[in-house]
This record gives C-alpha cells, sequence and structure tokens, in this order.
C-alpha cells in the first residue's frame, strides 16, 4: 500500500507543498492561508487516508517530543499507577509517551533502553533501576546530555531522583501495631532477596529500627519476621498462606510485605474465626484501591504516588527546560492511613 505524503496532498489540491504542511500543522492561520485553501487541504487529506509521519521531522531534528517511561511494573498495581501517573502528567504538559518493561527483556535490561532511543525520546525517566548494567549504560547517557530522572530505586549517586522510603514506611506501619496496644507482632518479608533487593534491605532496616526502641527485652529479630518464597500464583496467595500457618491467634499484629498481602491474609485469619481487629491487627503498605474495599478496609501506608509523579515530572521539566545545578533527591514521606483492621 503506497504512503499517502503532502506531495500527493498538494498535487490533489493544486496548492503548494508549504501550504499543505502550514495547515496539517495547524498553522494555517498564523501564516494567513485562506480559509477555503485550509478547508480544501483538509478534506483532500481526509479523503486520501493521510496521516503524518511525526518521526520523519524527528529524525530531522535529531530529537522528538517522546518521553521513555521504562520500569519494571509486571504485577506490581502500585508500579503501575506510578508509571500511569507520570505519563498522563507529561501528556498535559504536551510530550508524547513511550512506556517500556524490563521485564519484557530480563536477560537483557539495557536493549530496551536502546530500543527507546532509537526513537529520538527527548528524555528517560527509569523507575526502579535494580539493574547494574541499567545504571552504567544511564551513566554514559547522561555524559551524552541526554536528561534522565530516577523514580524509586536505591539512592543512586549524580542523577536526579524522587523515591519513597520503604524504612520510614515499616517504621510506620510497625510503630502504629505497638500504640494500638498489640503484644505479638510480625512483619513479613520475602526470603528469596533479603539481603540484595533495595526495597527489602529498607524495609528491614525500618524494622529494626521500630523493634529496638519498643522491646523492653532482648530477643532475636528473626522471632519477629515471618519470611515468605515466592512460590505461588501471587501476593494475595501469599498472605492466604501465612495465615494459614500462623498459630497465635490472639494480640496479634502483622504488617503484610504490601496490600495484597496483607488481603490474603486477613481473609484467611477470618475463615478461621480470629476477630480483626479485636484478636488481631493486620497493616499492609501502598495504599491500594481494593485496601478501603477489602471485607475488613486495611490500615495502610499510603505511598503518595501523586506527590511522587508530580515531583518527578516538576523536575524533569525543568532539565528540559535546561536548568543546570546540584541533582535532586526527594525522598516522599509515606504516611499512615488507619482503618478497620487495627484498634483506633
Amino acid at each position: 500500500m503506497k504512503e499517502i505524503t503532502m506531495k500527493d496532498i498538494a498535487r490533489e489540491a493544486g496548492v503548494s507543498y508549504t501550504a499543505v504542511s502550514l495547515t496539517l500543522s495547524g498553522k494555517g492561520d498564523e501564516y494567513r492561508i485562506k480559509k477555503e485553501t485550509q478547508k480544501k487541504i483538509l478534506k483532500i487529506a481526509e479523503k486520501l487516508g493521510y496521516s503524518r509521519n511525526i518521526f520523519a521531522s524527528y529524525l530531522k531534528k535529531k530529537r522528538s517530543d517522546f518521553v521513555g517511561i521504562v520500569g519494571s511494573s509486571y504485577r506490581m498495581p502500585v508500579r503501575h499507577y506510578r508509571q500511569n501517573l507520570i505519563a498522563e502528567k507529561l501528556k498535559k504538559a504536551g510530550y508524547n509517551i513511550i512506556i517500556q518493561d524490563f521485564h519484557w527483556r530480563i536477560g537483557d535490561p539495557v536493549s530496551i533502553i536502546k530500543e527507546i532511543l532509537e526513537l529520538r525520546v527527548c528524555g528517560l525517566i527509569v523507575s526502579d533501576p535494580d539493574f547494574p548494567s541499567v545504571v552504567e549504560y544511564l551513566k554514559v547517557l547522561k555524559k551524552r546530555g541526554i536528561v534522565i530522572v530516577l523514580v524509586d530505586g536505591p539512592v543512586i549517586d549524580g542523577f536526579d531522583q524522587v523515591r519513597v522510603s520503604r524504612e520510614k514506611m515499616t517504621y510506620l506501619g510497625i510503630k502504629h501495631l505497638f500504640d494500638c496496644g498489640y503484644k505479638n507482632i510480625y512483619f513479613t518479608l520475602p526470603q528469596i532477596s533479603r539481603k540484595t533487593y533495595w526495597a527489602v534491605k529498607e524495609r528491614y532496616e525500618g524494622f529494626k529500627k521500630i523493634m529496638k526502641e519498643k522491646l523492653r527485652k532482648e530477643k532475636k529479630l528473626e522471632e519477629y519476621l515471618i519470611w515468605h518464597d515466592g512460590d505461588c500464583r501471587n501476593s494475595y496467595e501469599i498472605g492466604y498462606k501465612i495465615g494459614n500457618s500462623l498459630k497465635k491467634r490472639k494480640n496479634v499484629g502483622i504488617m503484610g510485605l504490601n496490600d495484597q498481602v496483607a488481603i490474603g491474609l486477613m481473609k484467611r485469619l477470618v475463615e478461621k474465626g480470629v476477630k480483626i481487629p479485636e484478636e488481631a491487627g493486620i497493616v499492609g503498605s501502598e495504599n491500594l484501591p481494593e485496601s478501603e474495599f477489602s471485607y475488613v478496609s486495611l490500615t495502610t501506608i499510603n505511598f503518595q504516588i501523586e506527590k511522587l509523579a508530580s515531583k518527578t515530572v516538576d523536575i524533569f521539566l525543568k532539565r528540559i527546560g535546561g536548568e543546570k545545578g546540584k541533582e535532586f533527591l526527594i525522598e516522599i514521606e509515606p504516611e499512615l492511613i488507619v482503618r478497620e483492621s487495627t484498634r483506633r
């Protein structure tokens, strides 16, 4: 099928190529092209099935108004929400969006970024830069002058970055359980990445901090941790499995890894006849929509994703606009949202 060009439209309309170009780019009035001529051009363009090849002009300029957004959001609702909010705010600022996911090529994450760069993007927003190879490649790109803003992930020197502190998040959740008067307090963490993954390590640090503040007797922290593996279909099932194996039924406070784990846990405890929040208090994190509408509405830690997305886009627009200066490192403060799953 032959591609229809502006030259074809100009030939059919009997006008100049320039008149067609200006009309189709919305600049006809600005350059005083007659209204009748503009209508004629638009009508013929529609009849011929013309669609603008935006990449042709980008190749000439060697830059576009596309922004590449890439991260690891597979099966993680809070990351999907964060990614979509950032994209939506950039769209409102006049940019087009290209979204990729590291999970689509987990063995070679750098190739995902290389594919985006082939489209001459004007900058990158990289979420959860967990792969050392990705960080090293981003350093090369930054030296080439490409605007890059990091979202979440471990603190990485030399980049603008906006993140939520998992340490503060865990501290808030466990502290709330203590403040509610629960005596047997536990925290769930994934066993497989306990020593390597930044988010798990930060959560563990927050757990250690609050437990050392609250415990009168010296005990091993391991006694208060519920390590789980990933041998489940989803996070809800992980929580359900934890609830199935939980021995203590009274005066228990548990903080799940996230809202999904906490909801799965609550479901199993309710099935076993445990009263929530009287006998067991449950806290999640991320503040997913289902946390408010679960059978027992869930106390959770809000990541404040709206604020995170706004700060990310603000920094990106400043850098695209040419602002120089020291790199931004902004930590969004998580907040406790108390609902029915804990004593008030």
